[in-house]
């Protein structure tokens, strides 16, 4: 259980497409809060019913400038684990070009046991365009090293998302990474947005392990900007 609930905190936020390369626009502030719910595949598949394992996740950016963006990510399970990260992003290169480049630097805290940890990532990614159709592709790279107990870890997440209409978007992420004294994991996330409002839009989830445990999961998130 420990395990799991670790891989979570580490692994499970940012949400789908709330990263990438492209920094906040200026004076912009977004916010995203999601539950998520996962219990072991064969015993659903049993239909033996098992009480789930929760996250409660945070994500929070502000665009400082038109290049630097401030984020907070972070979140906590139902036995009391959390992590929580503050971060700064910089976009690179020319704030026209396709492809788009930034990395990041974080500092916070997680536990239990109670740790410093630090996180530094790179970030790419490019807009597509699919007949009449927008959308995206990013790849998002991170390492991070707890201070206390030494412990590395390293995550890559390949986001594809869709704009289906102004209402909809489609996103597909694939999570890949390892950390200390777990074997590796690589978890595929669809999910549908759905435009609310001007400033609100809300995401359906779904998360399968391909590698790792057996988990399988949903998501509720919101998505806030103003």
């Amino acid at each position: 259980m420990r395990n799991v609930l670790t891989a979570f905190l580490i692994w499970l936020v940012p949400a789908a497409a709330l990263a990438g390369p492209w920094p906040r626009q200026q004076g912009e502030i977004f916010v995203s809060v999601s539950y998520h719910a996962a219990t072991d595949a064969v015993a659903l598949w049993n239909l033996r019913l098992m009480p789930p394992e929760t996250y409660t996740g945070i994500y929070a950016e502000y665009g400082l400038t038109p290049r630097l963006t401030f984020g907070l990510d972070g979140g906590f399970s139902e036995d009391g684990a959390y992590s929580a990260i503050v971060l700064a992003r910089y976009a690179l290169g020319d704030p026209d070009a396709a492809m788009r480049y930034a990395v990041s630097l974080g500092a916070g805290r997680s536990g239990p046991p109670h740790q410093a940890q630090v996180q530094i990532g790179a970030h790419v990614g490019r807009g597509l365009q699919l007949g009449e159709r927008t959308g995206w592709a990013s790849l998002d790279m991170a390492g991070i090293h707890r201070l206390d107990s030494s412990d590395l870890a390293a995550k890559a997440d390949l986001t594809l998302g869709l704009n289906l209409s102004d209402t909809w978007t489609t996103i597909l992420q694939l999570q890949a990474g390892q950390y200390a004294g777990s074997a590796a994991y690589l978890r595929i996330a669809p999910s549908l947005v759905r435009t609310v409002g001007p400033r609100l839009k809300v995401e359906f989830g779904l998360t399968g392990e391909v590698l790792g445990s057996r988990q399988v999961g949903a998501k509720l998130a919101t998505w806030i900007s103003f």
